[in-house]
C-alpha cells in the first residue's frame, strides 16, 4: 500500500510541474503556428539576395580577412576615393582625413566655456538646483569654498618651433605567374607525356614534376634545376614494358641538359631502360646469333690536352701474337720512351710513338643516344618558372598645414628623414625605401593675446611659482613659460548630501520611492523543479523509497565544532552529479 502511495504522489507531482513548464512553451508555439500562414503569403521570393537593396555574396571586404595588417588596403581604398565623386562612403573618409589634418588652435584656460564650467564647479547652486532638491531624508550640508586659488598660465617669447610630418606607407600586392596547384606546362613524346606543377616561389632546387601516360599519372618527383646535367640521369622509375625477360634492366625516366636561368627553365627527358640485350642474327641452326647488353647513351668527350691523345684515335698493334693492346676512349694517353703494354699508332698522326701510357681520363661534356640501343621517347620541356609577381604602391601621408603667405607661421628649415633607410616587412614583403618618414619645423609668431597671464595680473591675483615648459637648445631662450599664480575668488558655498536613503529618488520636489517586492514565485518554482530533478535521482524503485539519504552525525563543542571538519560531499558539484546521485542526500546541500 505504501508503494502505490508512493508512485501516485511522484507521478502527481511531476505532472504538475511539467504542465507548469510547457504551458508558456506551448502558447508560443501555438502563436508561431497561427503567425506561419500570414508570413508564408509575404514571403515568395526564392532567396533574400533577390530582394535586399545592395546584397552580394562577395563584398570587397571580405579580401581583408586572414591579412596581417590592413595599411596597405586603407590606403589603397584612400587613394580610390581621391578621384571617385558621389560615393558617400569616399566621402566620409575624406571628411575625416580633413578633420584629422587640420591644424587647431589650443584651448585658452581662459576660454568663456572654460571659465563657466569652472564657475560652474566652484559653486554649482549658484546655477544649478540646490542639490537638496533632488534627495529626500539626507544629511544636506553647506561647506565654504576657499578663499584662493592656484591658476597657471604661459607666457610665449618670441616664435614658437613646431613640427609636422610626412609619412609614407606602402600597399603591396600580389600575383602568381600561373595557377597555383595547375600543371601548367607539358610535353609529349606519343602516350608519354612529362608535366611541371605550378607551385609559385618554389625553389628552382624543388621543381616538382610528374609523368603521365595518356594522361594518367605514373610518377612524380622533384628535380634540381641549378645544377646541369651533362649526362643523362634516371630521376624516376616507371613499369616495365616489352619482353622485360629478356635481360633488361629497369625502366625510367632519365634527365639531362636541366637548367634555369632566371625563370626561363629548360630540360630534356626521355624513357629508357638501364639496359637494353641487344642481339644480331647470326644464322645458323640456334638463330641468335651474338647478343650485347648496350646502354641507352655514350658519353661525349672533351678534348685531350696537348701533346696526348684519346684512346679512340690510339690504333692498337698486335704484335708478337700477345694481348691485343687496350686503348680506352675516356682516357688520354701520352707517348713514352721506354717500352709499355700500350702499344699502337695515332691515326691522325698529330701525336708521333709507339709505346703509351695513360695519362688522365677525359672530361664527359655531353650524351648521345647509342644507336645500338635503339629508338628513345624524348621530351623537351620549356617552362617559365611559377613565381610571384609583388607591386609596391606608394602613399604619403602629409599632415603638414597648407601655408598661406603673410601667415603666422612659416618653414623653418627643409624637411629631414627622421625614418630610414631601412627595409620594412609589409604584407609578409620586404619593401626598402630611402626614407618613410619626413619632418618639417615650422616657427611660428606669438601675438600679444597668447600671453594667458595678464588678466591673471589685471585681477590681483599673486605669483606662485614659474618653470619652464620649452627651452630652445641653440639660444638657451626659454620660449613656452608656465606661471601659477594664487588668485582671490568669491566667496561660496558647495552643498552636499550624505547619509542617503537607498529606495528614495527626488526630481524637482516629486520623491519617487525605488524599492521593489521581491519575486516569491521564481523561488518556488525553482525549489520545485530542483525537489523534482532530485526524486527522479534518489528514487529507490525496489524499495520505493526516495531521498532516504545515509544517516550522518557531528558534535559540536565548547572549544571545538567538528561539524565544519567533515569532508563528505566536499568534491562534489550539482554539474557532476546530475542523472547519478550520490550517497550523500542533496548533493553538496548536505554541506551548505
Amino acid at each position: 500500500m505504501r508503494r502505490w502511495i508512493i508512485w501516485i504522489t511522484l507521478v502527481c507531482f511531476v505532472t504538475t510541474q511539467t504542465a507548469a513548464v510547457a504551458g508558456p512553451f506551448e502558447e508560443g508555439t501555438a502563436a508561431g503556428q497561427a503567425a506561419n500562414p500570414v508570413i508564408r503569403g509575404t514571403v515568395n521570393a526564392p532567396s533574400a539576395s533577390s530582394t535586399v537593396p545592395g546584397y552580394t555574396s562577395t563584398p570587397p571586404e571580405t579580401t581583408y580577412y586572414g591579412q596581417p595588417s590592413l595599411s596597405g588596403a586603407a590606403n589603397a581604398r584612400l587613394t580610390a576615393c581621391a578621384t571617385a565623386t558621389g560615393d558617400p562612403v569616399c566621402e566620409a573618409q575624406r571628411g575625416a582625413m580633413t578633420s584629422a589634418n587640420t591644424p587647431r588652435e589650443a584651448i585658452s584656460p581662459y576660454d568663456p566655456a572654460v571659465s563657466a564650467a569652472r564657475a560652474i564647479a566652484a559653486n554649482p547652486a549658484t546655477t544649478l538646483e540646490d542639490i537638496a532638491t533632488y534627495y529626500s531624508g539626507c544629511q544636506v550640508d553647506s561647506v565654504a569654498t576657499p578663499a584662493t586659488e592656484d591658476r597657471v598660465c604661459r607666457q610665449y617669447s618670441g616664435t614658437s618651433p613646431y613640427s609636422c610630418t610626412r609619412s609614407l606607407s606602402v600597399s603591396v600586392s600580389r600575383t602568381s605567374s600561373c595557377t597555383p596547384g595547375n600543371w601548367f606546362a607539358n610535353a609529349a613524346s606519343g602516350r608519354t607525356g612529362l608535366d611541371v606543377q605550378c607551385i609559385p616561389d618554389r625553389p628552382a632546387s624543388q621543381q616538382h614534376f610528374r609523368v603521365t601516360d595518356r594522361g594518367t599519372p605514373l610518377t612524380y618527383f622533384d628535380l634540381d634545376m641549378t645544377t646541369p646535367l651533362t649526362f643523362p640521369r634516371m630521376v624516376a622509375t616507371l613499369p616495365r614494358s616489352g619482353s622485360w625477360w629478356w635481360g633488361s634492366g629497369q625502366n625510367g625516366l632519365w634527365v639531362a641538359d636541366n637548367q634555369c636561368v632566371g625563370d626561363s627553365c629548360r630540360l630534356t627527358a626521355m624513357v629508357a631502360l638501364e639496359y637494353r640485350r641487344v642481339c644480331t642474327d647470326g644464322g645458323g641452326d640456334s638463330g641468335l646469333g651474338d647478343c650485347a647488353l648496350e646502354r641507352p647513351f655514350l658519353e661525349v668527350y672533351g678534348a685531350c690536352p696537348s701533346g696526348t691523345q684519346s684512346g679512340d684515335n690510339i690504333l692498337p698493334w698486335w704484335g708478337w701474337g700477345g694481348d691485343i693492346s687496350a686503348f680506352e676512349a675516356s682516357a688520354c694517353y701520352a707517348p713514352s720512351a721506354t717500352a709499355s703494354g700500350l702499344i699502337g699508332y695515332d691515326v691522325t698522326g698529330t701525336v708521333p710513338g709507339y709505346f703509351w701510357i695513360k695519362d688522365a681520363q677525359r672530361p664527359v661534356v655531353g650524351w648521345r643516344v647509342n644507336p645500338a640501343y635503339g629508338s628513345i621517347p624524348q621530351m623537351v620541356l620549356n617552362y617559365e618558372r611559377p613565381h610571384t609577381t609583388v607591386t609596391e604602391t606608394d602613399r604619403w601621408d602629409d599632415q603638414c598645414p597648407g601655408l598661406d603667405a603673410g601667415g603666422r607661421c612659416t618653414v623653418a628649415g627643409t624637411a629631414r628623414c627622421v625614418d630610414g633607410p631601412a627595409t620594412k616587412e609589409v604584407n609578409g614583403a620586404s619593401v626598402s625605401r630611402d626614407c618613410w618618414q619626413y619632418e618639417t619645423t615650422l616657427a611660428c609668431a606669438q601675438a600679444a593675446a597668447t600671453d594667458e597671464c595678464a588678466p591673471l595680473i589685471a585681477a590681483g591675483c599673486a605669483p606662485a611659482g614659474t618653470v619652464c615648459r620649452q627651452m630652445n637648445v641653440a639660444t638657451g631662450i626659454c620660449e613656452i613659460t608656465e606661471n601659477t599664480y594664487t588668485c582671490p575668488v568669491p566667496p561660496g558655498t558647495t552643498v552636499t548630501a550624505t547619509n542617503c536613503p537607498a529606495n528614495v529618488f527626488c526630481l524637482a520636489g516629486n520623491c519617487f520611492n525605488t524599492s521593489y517586492t521581491n519575486d516569491a514565485d521564481f523561488a518556488r518554482s525553482m525549489s520545485l523543479m530542483e525537489a523534482a530533478r532530485e526524486a527522479g535521482v534518489y528514487l529507490d524503485t525496489d524499495n520505493m523509497q526516495v531521498f532516504k539519504g545515509e544517516g550522518n552525525h557531528c558534535r559540536d563543542r565548547l572549544f571545538k565544532n567538528c561539524c565544519y571538519s567533515d569532508s563528505a560531499g566536499a568534491g562534489m558539484t550539482n554539474q557532476s552529479l546530475f542523472g547519478t546521485g550520490s550517497r550523500l542526500v542533496y548533493d553538496v546541500l548536505m554541506n551548505a
